[in-house]
């Protein structure tokens, strides 16, 4: 049955996006910047400043080759991707999508923000990140949110807790339909943070401020609007003229808005696979020093400044502690190993010890990317 762009918008405003989620047909996880046309930003980057990325000598016979193929056979997947010392070893679409696809990339959109604080750091916009987000927020003075620290909410650690129990699908929402209201554009980020960071409100935990990871998509929020605050300008522009300009991202990406425009940066990123390539080349190339003394250290402290207590860590998880929206200590993978993760199956997984890193896109979740990524590391 063939769906249309109006019926599959109705049921994302109807149920909220997250409720959803796994039952949205595969077109949606390739097209779906095409649906938000009323509330989405998109960035195109100078054609000086575009790259192309490398293609190098295909993966050779063998166990590796053969769990890629399948991965890509794999009736969830959009799209994988393996790369190598910087260029392209492996590479496939399924369910109909092609290089020139925009891929949504749900909470993979969290560490996105995460680079993007970098960039701010490191180009001065924010003097440091131990400074309150009131500081960047004034409506946030007094509240619980602007008291953390900006480094507290890339732990996701700023002790605001939402209504969801631990045990609910929606436990990383604030409340039920958080993500339907702003998608419909209904209520702006910052009166949500107004709410759940209230000193009268009953969501906040003292003792998991800068303590403890408890994972929840309005820490990202606030992180964005800290962005647009201190960069003066939306995320979207700053994202693509900082971290998209030394990538060299070469096609345009999307991001969805609020009622006043805020960036919705916990999860609605949108790229096609060679972009997201580039991206994660610009991790490991800052990763190594390309970048600047500044990024370097940025990005090492993302990857090893982290948490180990928190509500969403271990072998179900895959990852045993929680970095600057980075998950870190992979599950059965070597040490420094971290990923971007994306809940509906949608994985950037980085080994910078050899430089390689699988990227995967599906349109509903399994183990089976993360699986390969163990199988290639182990491999010399």
């Amino acid at each position: 049955m063939k769906i249309s762009s109006n019926i599959v918008f109705v049921i994302l405003t109807s149920f909220g996006v997250a409720s959803f989620a796994g039952h949205l047909p595969p077109r949606w996880y390739y097209q779906g910047h095409i649906y938000l046309a009323k509330n989405k930003e998109n960035f195109l980057s100078a054609p000086e400043d575009r790259k192309s990325l490398e293609r190098g000598a295909p993966l050779g016979s063998g166990d590796v080759l053969a769990k890629a193929q399948a991965a890509l056979a794999n009736p969830n997947r959009i799209a994988l991707m393996l790369i190598e010392d910087g260029k392209v070893v492996f590479e496939g679409f399924n369910n109909g999508a092609g290089k020139d696809n925009t891929l949504l990339s749900y909470s993979v959109a969290k560490s996105m923000t995460s680079l993007a604080v970098g960039e701010a750091l490191c180009a001065g916009k924010i003097t440091s990140l131990e400074e309150p987000v009131e500081k960047y927020l004034p409506d946030l003075k007094g509240n619980h949110y602007g008291g953390a620290s900006i480094k507290d909410l890339l732990h996701m650690a700023s002790g605001v807790v939402g209504d969801e129990p631990i045990d609910s699908p929606s436990y990383d929402m604030p409340y039920k339909t958080f993500g339907q209201e702003l998608w419909q554009q209904k209520t702006p980020l910052i009166d949500v943070a107004v709410k759940y960071g209230s000193p009268d409100a009953k969501y906040f935990d003292s003792g998991k401020r800068g303590q403890f990871y408890n994972y929840m998509n309005l820490d990202t929020s606030v992180l964005g609007m800290v962005i647009e605050s201190a960069t003066q300008t939306s995320f979207t522009n700053w994202f693509g003229s900082s971290v998209g300009k030394r990538a060299g991202m070469a096609n345009t990406f999307y991001l969805v808005k609020d009622k006043k425009n805020a960036a919705l940066n916990f999860a609605f990123f949108s790229a096609t696979l060679d972009d997201y390539g580039l991206i994660a080349n610009y991790v490991i190339d800052s990763l190594g020093g390309k970048h600047g003394d500044c990024l370097q250290t940025y990005m090492r402290n993302a990857t090893t400044d982290t948490l180990k207590k928190g509500n969403r860590l271990g072998p179900k998880w895959g990852h045993s502690s929680y970095g600057y929206q980075f998950r870190t200590d992979l599950v059965n993978a070597p040490q420094g190993s971290f990923k971007m993760q994306g809940f509906d199956g949608q994985h950037v997984i980085f080994d910078p010890s050899k430089k390689r890193i699988v990227l995967g896109f599906s349109h509903k979740w399994d183990d089976d990317i993360q699986d390969l990524f163990i199988l290639w590391s182990k491999k010399p």
